[in-house]
This record gives C-alpha cells, sequence and structure tokens, in this order.
C-alpha cells in the first residue's frame, strides 16, 4: 500500500471566512474577528493569532463560514487521480520573537483541522507543525524544515508551497528535493486556479545529475559504474556492460550485448563496434588484439589505473617484439610456439656474436660465459631487436622493418624498458609496489611525458602496419551519452 503524504505551509490566505454569512448569526463575533483581522484598512495588519484563537473558541459557530481555498484546490486534484493523503502536515508559524507574533499562523493551522475533515473526509490523520524561526529567514528556517522532512516517511510526498512566506516556501521547496528526491512532487495553486501546478523538482534535478554523472563516467570509460547503476534504462546498461566487458578482453560476451543494443538513436555509431566486436570475437587476429591493448592501456592510464596501465604497456611491447621477431627471424610456430623457437634461434650460427651483445648489455662487462640458453624474456627481446638492427638489418628489411621503422622500434623499446622492473615489482607481477602516473613519468632513461610514452607505443604498432583509427572507448561514451539522452527525451 503507497503512503502518501501532503507537507503544506500556512499562511493568512489558507483559511477564508464569510464574515457576511457569519454576521447573519452572530454579529458580535463576526466585529472581534473583523477587529482581528483589521478588515477594511487599506494596509491591514491582521493579528493571526487573536484570529485564529477566536475561530478556535467558536468553532461549531464558524465552522459553517469557514473555507480553505489553496487546501481545497490541491486534495481536490489529488482525489480526483485517487492519490488523497494518508497524512496531511499543516505547518503553521509560532515565532519566539514578540514584535513579530501577531502575524503567527499556528492558530490558523489548527483551525483547518475540522474544516479539512469537513470537506474531505476521506482524510484520516491531519497534524499541525510549528515552525518557529522568523518565517522570513530563509537561513533560519531552513534547519526547522529539514526537521519537518525529515520526520516524514512516504512513498509519495507533495510538498504544498504556497500559503507560507516566500523564504519558507522556498526552505520547504528545498527540503523536499534534499529529503524526497523523486518521490517528492511540490504543488503550487496560483490564486483562483482550478487546478494546482505540478512541479518535479525532485525528478528534475535528479534527472539532471544523472545524466551529469553518466556523462562524467562515460567520459573516464567507468562503464562498469554505468552498467552496475539499476536507475538507467536496461539498454544503456547493456551498451556499457558490452563496453566493460571488452575493456576485459571478454569479446564474445562483449559482442552479444553489443548485438542486442539496437536502438535508432545509436545504431549508426554501433556500426564500426560491432564490426570491431566480431573481428575480435572471432578468429585469432594478432593484430587486433594488440590495438586492443593500446586503447585499453590508454583508458586505464586517463582512469589512473596506473599498475593495469602498465601491466598493457608491457603486454603490448612483450607481443609486438614476439611478432616482430617471428616474422624476422622465420618462425612458424606461431604464438604458442614463440619461446621454443625463439630459444632454438639463439643456439644458432649467430650465437657468438649475439650472445656476445646480449651479455654485454646485461652485466656491462666484457666477460663471455653465456649460459647455454636465452629465455624469451621482453629484456632479451629488446637486446635481439638490437642485436638485429646493428648486426642483421637486412632481416628486419625483409620483413617489412625499413631502417626507419626498425631504428623506431629500438628507440622505442629502449625507452620502455625501464619500466620493466617497475613492473616486475608491481602487483602486475611479483611484488606489492605502488605505481602512479609520476613513478611511471620519472623512470630514469625512460619516457618522461605522457606523449612520449603513448608514441612509444604506437611506434611499436605503426611498425606492423596496425591501425590505430579511432578510440573504441570514445565510441562507446558517445553512443550511451546519445542513447540516454534519446530515452530521456533530453535536448542541448
Amino acid at each position: 500500500m503507497t503512503t502518501r503524504v501532503l507537507i503544506a505551509n500556512i499562511g493568512q490566505r489558507d483559511l477564508a471566512l464569510d464574515y457576511e454569512g457569519l454576521s447573519k448569526v452572530q454579529a458580535g463575533l463576526c466585529v472581534k474577528l473583523q477587529e482581528a483581522a483589521d478588515v477594511g484598512a487599506k494596509r491591514p495588519k491582521p493579528n493571526l493569532r487573536k484570529w485564529g484563537a477566536l475561530l478556535l473558541d467558536h468553532m461549531n459557530t464558524a465552522l459553517p463560514f469557514l473555507s480553505a481555498p489553496i487546501l481545497d484546490v490541491a486534495l481536490s486534484d489529488l482525489a480526483t487521480h485517487d492519490a488523497l493523503p494518508d497524512r496531511v502536515l499543516l505547518a503553521g508559524t509560532k515565532q519566539e520573537n514578540k514584535d513579530f507574533q501577531k502575524g503567527d499562523t499556528f492558530r490558523c493551522a489548527e483551525a483547518l483541522i475540522p474544516v479539512l475533515k469537513r470537506d474531505h473526509p476521506g482524510l484520516s490523520c491531519i497534524e499541525t507543525y510549528l515552525i518557529t524561526s522568523s518565517p522570513n529567514d530563509l537561513n533560519a528556517v531552513l534547519p526547522e524544515y529539514a526537521s519537518l522532512c525529515g520526520s516524514v516517511a512516504g512513498e509519495q510526498v507533495y510538498a504544498l508551497c504556497t500559503g507560507g512566506t516566500p523564504a519558507c516556501n522556498m526552505a520547504l521547496s528545498l527540503r523536499s528535493v534534499e529529503f524526497f528526491g523523486e518521490a517528492g512532487t511540490v504543488m503550487h495553486v496560483a490564486e483562483n486556479a482550478a487546478r494546482p501546478t505540478h512541479l518535479h523538482i525532485g525528478q528534475y534535478l535528479l534527472k539532471q545529475h544523472r545524466r551529469a554523472t553518466l556523462e562524467r563516467l562515460a567520459a573516464r570509460g567507468d562503464f562498469d559504474a554505468i552498467a552496475d547503476d539499476t536507475g538507467y534504462p536496461e539498454t544503456i546498461r547493456k551498451l556499457a556492460r558490452a563496453a566493460a566487458m571488452r575493456m576485459n578482453f571478454n569479446f564474445m560476451e562483449s559482442l552479444t550485448l553489443l548485438q542486442h543494443c539496437n536502438h535508432p538513436a545509436v545504431n549508426t555509431l554501433l556500426e564500426p563496434l560491432l564490426e570491431e566486436g566480431r573481428r575480435l570475437a572471432g578468429e585469432n587476429d594478432r593484430k587486433a588484439a594488440l590495438a586492443e591493448v593500446y586503447w585499453s592501456a590508454l583508458l586505464k592510464w586517463r582512469r589512473d589505473e596506473c599498475a593495469d596501465f602498465l601491466g598493457r604497456a608491457m603486454r603490448l611491447m612483450e607481443g609486438s617484439l614476439q611478432d616482430i621477431l617471428s616474422a624476422t627471424l622465420h618462425f612458424k610456430g606461431g604464438p604458442d610456439k614463440f619461446r621454443q623457437e625463439f630459444e632454438d634461434w639463439t643456439q644458432g650460427p649467430q650465437r657468438e656474436n649475439y650472445r656476445s651483445h646480449v651479455f654485454r648489455d646485461i652485466t656491462r662487462s666484457k666477460k663471455k660465459n653465456v649460459p647455454e640458453t636465452i629465455s624469451s624474456t621482453i629484456p632479451a627481446l629488446i637486446l635481439t631487436v638490437s642485436y638485429l638492427v646493428n648486426y642483421e638489418p637486412a632481416l628486419l628489411k625483409r620483413a617489412g622493418l625499413d631502417a626507419a621503422k626498425a631504428g623506431a622500434v629500438a628507440a622505442a623499446v629502449g625507452k620502455m624498458r625501464p619500466l620493466i622492473e617497475l613492473r616486475n615489482k608491481s602487483i602486475m607481477a611479483h611484488g606489492f609496489g605502488g605505481v602512479w602516473k609520476k613513478s611511471i613519468l620519472m623512470q630514469k632513461n625512460g619516457p618522461d611525458t605522457e606523449e612520449a610514452l603513448f608514441g612509444y607505443l604506437q611506434a611499436l604498432l605503426n611498425a606492423q602496419d596496425i591501425s590505430l583509427s579511432g578510440n573504441p572507448y570514445e565510441m562507446y561514451a558517445h553512443a550511451v551519452v546519445s542513447l540516454n539522452r534519446e530515452l530521456n527525451h533530453d535536448t542541448d
């Protein structure tokens, strides 16, 4: 069962009295009430405390001539929509400052109770709530309305902000948004209006907040956060989940989700992502996989997830070196056989020159007692490229790496080499050391700027003719934002 609550600010216009009708029944009482209300004055200064107290003292006589013009409109509208409140809270003022007590409305709020019960018999619970601070000071009444709204539990809360002072109405509006969010509706009844205006301020503000949050998360590539938020439409969550799955190299699941994201607003945007998704989820496309490592590394860097970035950067370097050397040295077994073929090659005819080159670099000495087998570690692969550039450039050229490309690869891996030890000491390899951007860019003889860092990674891909035509995660972000705006009918 839905619990509905109406909170209404009470001002001097909320309770109306038919003086002419009352005068025919009780002329003396009518005169006293007119005096308290300062009826007829050019600038009336009513004593609402006294006026309300007189009504309460003579309620049996006055009741037939009383009405609640603002609340009647609001309650009748709610009743029409089968939303009559289960509880009504009438917020009246009762100031401590004696200089302003004549304007207090708490007695009017009390006098409204029998009027509302008479005119709206479906109301079962009507209460008053006292506002004791100055009703003209927003900062003073805000804490009181926080207490008022904090005491209310309802699945749907209506805040009637018409009869009170501007400060009280503003305070109730603000606290309604804060405490009730999308479950709150601010209502206003214009003078002589037949129906109230429903101001869904909370829904509007929360909608704008959710839109801003989604756009910020999409820009950062936090697709998993979007996918986990049940407040977003299911299609948006699937689209974000597809991006998150791709980031984690779960290409088949990513493609399946993407195929269920059909919508006219994004179908054109999704076409290249679907094409890439099919290629990644299909037969092993080594070049596509290496490009994907680059894009996910870039995203991890932008999200300040530096350990993950470093792991991907090293994987990109290792995979690229394996492929470049496989093409240069005519290995035939593919990635699974690379380790054995590489170790066999290190014992080939070039072994003395090669091992001497590798050992000198590692030990910075001229000792010749080289181990029988050189494993295919990243440092060894880097030194092998260096060896080929210096001693076997013809082999590189036949594999499609001319002097410029070969030199760019050698320079790139040489500059990236200092990051290997940083990776080894991190949770991505053998240690627990922390990794952050500054630590990556401060390695001696390593890349010292973000542009240089990604330039070296791009050089490895360029040497293999791997295209980096468009950042897929920026495409996902654009699609997510576009779909959210379409589904919410947002316009810029």
